[in-house]
């Protein structure tokens, strides 16, 4: 028999907790639309964006706040959830804040393309695809230093422990953003495909 996980992170806990054998858990990571690829961006608005559930632990409004306070052009906000009034009016007055609701699929590729910047200042998640799905458009991703997420993604991101500091100076963020690996973290996103990850599972089924 085997234990499946999504992530390395979740790996080495189980092996710590359980004293699991290193062949008995098993690896298999979820996957991303094969149609997410970098394009050019078209429009020299600098654009920082978010996508995923308008919720408390995703804690967006700390986003919103920051951006407020910063001298950046736009912000574009993707998903739909219980906290999107309340997050609509701590964005008002501000027109350089964008609410769009949800993203279907076939948009994704265009969401994320036409940013610079992609902010996922989640407290917790058991993967983070939508950081996974900035990183096959080639963007770089910031997130908290508090988060937590599976380390093989955080440390890849830009880690901050306030939003305020990273987004409140142009200069510092663009100094910020070329120190990412961007091509490394494309290959690594291209890698989280439904494909494989269905074949893995066909293969531990076939098994059992």
């Amino acid at each position: 028999s085997e234990v499946v996980c999504i992530s390395n992170t979740t790996k080495s806990i189980l092996d710590l907790r359980f004293k699991l054998s290193k062949n008995k858990v098993r690896v298999i990571r979820l996957g991303i639309d094969k149609n997410l690829e970098y394009t050019p961006k078209l429009t020299k608005t600098f654009t920082v964006g978010y996508l995923g559930q308008l919720n408390s632990r995703k804690r967006v409004h700390l986003l919103i706040k920051a951006f407020k306070n910063s001298v950046l052009d736009s912000l574009v906000i993707g998903g739909e959830g219980s906290e999107r009034k309340e997050l609509e009016k701590l964005a008002s007055g501000d027109k350089r804040i964008i609410f769009r609701g949800f993203i279907p699929n076939e948009e994704l590729p265009s969401f994320y393309n036409n940013l610079d910047l992609f902010v996922f200042p989640s407290i917790a998640e058991g993967y983070g695809l939508p950081i996974v799905e900035a990183m096959a458009c080639k963007k770089p991703v910031v997130v908290l230093d508090d988060a937590l997420i599976p380390r093989e993604l955080k440390i890849r991101c830009i880690m901050v422990d306030r939003l305020d500091y990273l987004l409140g100076t142009k200069k510092y963020l663009l100094e910020r953003i070329n120190g990412i690996p961007i091509e490394d973290n494309y290959e690594f996103a291209k890698s989280h495909s439904w494909e494989t990850c269905a074949k893995e599972y066909l293969e531990i089924y076939k098994k059992v």
